[in-house]
């Protein structure tokens, strides 16, 4: 059981260098703040793409909290057959860690997106100024419809990882040590993906913002 509590001192190294990803991700636009008629057109139609996108995660969520609850019946029930309760204490731990670790990593990540899209809008303001002093903005509108549509995608898919549970499925006392070390595994490997998720995101706004400067003659 060594060798798992080395994998959960991992998993907490691992928050650790993702929260100071998270701090660090986030672009600066030195932008107006101004609004405008495009921009409040652009905020109306994300809004309605946001009240689609909620009804649907709401009916995953309760899936797949039903789901969850269901398979942990079956951990509690299988924890408690484990004989050892030193063995039973360090699955109990490394199950509540997991879950702890997820919150606190898709929360960090809803913040790094909303900054995203804080910085965008402020872009959308530049783009209207450039607009009105008679400048070709095309090529700006589309990489900033691109980077709405990238991070509206990567958000779906953080309120996805933020349902998910990550449930050690005990085969048997023998085995214990191979489950969860294949639990941890997987959600190692779905934080990975979403951490490139974000990335993409987050190069998709500083590639506005670098367009949108060029436009301005900075």
């Amino acid at each position: 059981m060594a060798r798992i509590a080395l994998v959960l001192l991992t998993v907490i190294f691992f928050t650790t260098t993702s929260q100071t990803y998270a701090q660090e991700a986030t672009p600066s636009a030195d932008t107006p703040s101004n609004t405008s008629p495009t921009l409040d057109s652009s905020r109306q139609q994300l809004l309605e793409r946001r009240n689609a996108a909620r009804e649907r995660l709401d009916e995953d969520s309760i899936q797949l909290r039903e789901e969850a609850n269901s398979r942990r019946q079956v951990f509690r029930q299988r924890l408690a057959q484990i004989q050892d309760e030193t063995r039973q204490r360090i699955v109990e731990r490394i199950d509540n860690r997991l879950q702890l670790v997820n919150e606190n990593l898709t929360n960090s990540f809803e913040n790094v997106l909303a900054n995203l899209e804080k910085v965008l809008e402020q872009i959308e303001v530049r783009r209207d100024s450039l607009a009105s002093q008679g400048k070709d903005v095309s090529s700006l509108t589309g990489a900033i419809s691109d980077a709405r549509s990238t991070i509206e995608s990567t958000k779906a898919l953080v309120n996805t990882q933020s349902e998910k549970a990550y449930i050690i499925d005990i085969s048997s006392d023998a085995s214990l040590r191979v489950d969860a070390q294949e639990t941890i595994n997987t959600f190692k490997t779905d934080i990975r993906t979403l951490r490139d998720e974000l990335l993409n995101a987050k190069d998709s706004v500083v590639a506005s913002a670098r367009l949108a400067a060029s436009l301005s003659g900075n």
